[in-house]
């Protein structure tokens, strides 16, 4: 019978502005850097949000389950302890740039984000609605908390970053079918359906004050 001691929980976040296709070639790469030990038996990835959607999140973040073999099984150089194998995965993965590695238990993961809302132990929240100031305060506290003993995968949720759409109206197109360029603008159902099915994603779509071209956020 496994155990959660035969079990680990590994998340790995990219920049917010991280796409699915970059996304899926550093979920793979990851899954098979943890595949590569042989202390594994199962290492199974999902990228980006959940299907039934409880997990608001993007295609930065990627996700690892991992099962390991009874430690009586792993190699000497570990001498059955595990956080000695983690530190050896977290080493490998360190080599794939740009990402935050997180190592937990399936079951406190779980537990920790029901709780506090991000995968963690301890979390601070910042509110405020000025996106930049938010990013300076949470960039100093997290220099603040770096030095103290005890702390480890120590990270920062960004908000900004997020990838933007934009659309240019062809003038001459559209006048070809009488429309104007508001009314484009105007016609928000329209464009969210075009750009969910695209992407996956809602939008918020925004014109300009020439109204020559639109923004949409995903």
């Amino acid at each position: 019978m496994f155990t959660t001691k035969h079990r680990a929980a590994c998340a790995g976040t990219l920049a917010p502005s991280a796409g699915p296709a970059e996304g899926a070639r550093l979920m793979r790469e990851a899954r098979l850097v943890l595949a590569s030990f042989p202390e594994v038996t199962v290492s199974v990835s999902q990228l980006g949000r959940p299907d039934d959607a409880t997990d608001v999140t993007g295609f930065f973040n990627t996700e690892y389950f991992v099962d390991l073999m009874p430690k009586e099984q792993w190699r000497p150089v570990f001498h059955g302890d595990k956080d000695a194998l983690i530190a050896a995965m977290e080493r490998e993965l360190d080599k794939l740039r740009g990402v935050l590695w997180n190592f937990s238990q399936p079951i406190s993961d779980n537990m920790e984000e029901a709780v506090s809302g991000v995968k963690g132990e301890l979390a601070i929240k910042v509110y405020g609605d000025d996106l930049k100031m938010l990013e300076h305060v949470g960039e100093a506290v997290v220099a603040a908390m770096r030095p103290i003993n005890g702390i480890e995968d120590l990270g920062l949720f960004r908000v900004i970053g997020q990838p933007n759409l934009n659309l240019t109206v062809d003038r001459q197109q559209a006048a070809r079918y009488g429309i104007n360029v508001a009314d484009i603008a105007l016609r928000q159902p329209t464009l969210d359906d075009v750009f969910l099915t695209l992407t996956g994603h809602t939008t918020a779509f925004e014109a300009d004050a020439d109204a020559e071209s639109l923004e949409a956020s995903a």
